[in-house]
């Protein structure tokens, strides 16, 4: 018989210490502490979501449940920091915040970093209350001055994603943020703008490129972007009471995972994070309306996005993801601490039309590293999209897999 290919002896290569576990739909094997770590915190995600802090405030696409986050950061040890390399709109650093944990998020997103340092920001009261006065004011004044000028051309950015009378209503209420005296207000009204922009555009939906029209009513723009705000205001007063008394605030960096920008003697106790699936999502693509309205350069992003559909197609998409995730387990590798652990939550993906198991995947990308699989769990999830059908069928798994520094020879060099 011929011998298996490295690839497929890597993939067959049992788990130190299996024991295979089953309930509530979810499946776990590994090292038995840490595969009932993930499984339960997987079945969390089925729950329905009981807190909301600021976790609503703002769509993004396949962002991590956040009673998922919450359970893993619940359980990790309190006085390690707490890394999410891909830490997108701040899910994990919310929990982690909530919990007295200190954290650390990385995200190459410039609109992704905004957003997370928005949500896990701390706000009094008083500062709540002049926030909602302050949206709710402005909210007037463009819906006045949109009503005024109807008909007018305006300048600024491209209309067509949007009906004429919500366009106007946009354009105003871009005018009086601008005019804002105080920074850290304007820079919220900014995302509240963002937060309201594809439900008050032609586009269907976050995740979907097509466009259908929308019956709005004259002043509906600025009377859900005052909602919003308050929505905004309400999520971080909750977030306010839940952080305990001397809590720091997490740092959210804009960077490369594959080279984390963190100081070379940070040392990380918990990684907790997802990374970009292949082939699923668009990231530049999917913000692209965002990120013009806000005036956001996105260039470094679109250069540097790991696993974006738009290459999905192209010849060694997939060795170009897998090589991409080495590179993010090495930087990882160079500051967890040891005895931390690296929950890694990844689905199964398409790369050339074809599937892709996020468990082999993340496995074989971290072979060649310092990091090893420690356990594994694993859900069915319904496949939403039409070409997720055609590649996985009716479901496809989402796995949370934990990665520890491999154990060093005794005595070896290091």
């Amino acid at each position: 018989m011929r011998p298996l290919p490295e690839a497929q002896r890597r993939r067959r290569r049992p788990l130190v210490g299996v024991v295979e576990t089953a309930g509530r739909g979810t499946r776990a094997r590994g090292d038995p502490r840490v595969a009932a770590l993930l499984r339960a915190a997987l079945e969390r995600g089925s729950e329905p979501e009981t807190r909301s802090l600021t976790h609503g405030f703002h769509a993004y696409p396949a962002r991590m449940h956040p009673a998922i986050a919450r359970h893993l950061v619940a359980t990790t040890p309190a006085d390690a920091i707490i890394l999410d390399p891909f830490a997108g709109s701040g899910t994990v650093l919310v929990e982690a915040a909530a919990h007295g944990r200190r954290a650390i998020g990385v995200d190459a997103n410039p609109l992704a970093v905004r957003l997370a340092r928005l949500k896990t920001s701390r706000w009094s009261h008083g500062d709540l209350e002049r926030l909602i006065a302050h949206a709710r004011a402005l909210a007037r004044r463009a819906s006045g001055r949109a009503a005024a000028q109807r008909g007018t051309r305006l300048p600024g950015f491209d209309p067509r994603t949007f009906a004429p009378h919500v366009f106007r209503e946009l354009h105003f209420l871009r005018a009086e943020i601008e005019r804002g005296p105080d920074p850290a207000i304007r820079e919220a009204l900014w995302l509240v703008l963002s937060a309201i922009a594809v439900k008050v555009s032609l586009r269907v939906a976050d995740t979907s490129e097509l466009e259908a029209p929308k019956r709005l009513a004259a002043g509906f723009v600025s009377r859900h972007f005052a909602r919003k705000a308050e929505e905004l205001a309400r999520g971080l007063g909750d977030l306010a009471r839940a952080i305990p008394e001397g809590t720091p605030g997490p740092e959210v960096i804009e960077g490369d995972a594959r080279d984390l920008p963190l100081p070379p003697r940070a040392r990380i106790g918990r990684v907790i994070t997802s990374p970009p699936y292949p082939g699923i999502y668009d990231y530049v693509a999917h913000h692209a309306l965002r990120i013009e309205l806000l005036g956001i350069d996105a260039r470094r992003f679109s250069e540097v996005e790991i696993g974006a559909r738009r290459r999905s197609q192209a010849s060694g998409a997939l060795e170009t993801w897998r090589n991409d995730l080495g590179r993010v387990a090495r930087s990882l590798e160079r500051h967890l601490e040891p005895g931390g652990l690296a929950i890694f939550l990844i689905g199964d993906g398409i790369a050339g039309g074809q599937r892709v198991r996020g468990d082999e995947s993340l496995t074989n990308a971290c072979s060649g590293t310092g990091l090893e699989v420690r356990a594994v769990a694993w859900q069915s999830r319904p496949s939403r999209s039409r070409l997720e059908r055609a590649v996985h069928g009716p479901t496809k798994n989402e796995y949370l897999i934990a990665l520890s520094a491999r154990a060093r020879p005794s005595g070896g060099s290091t």
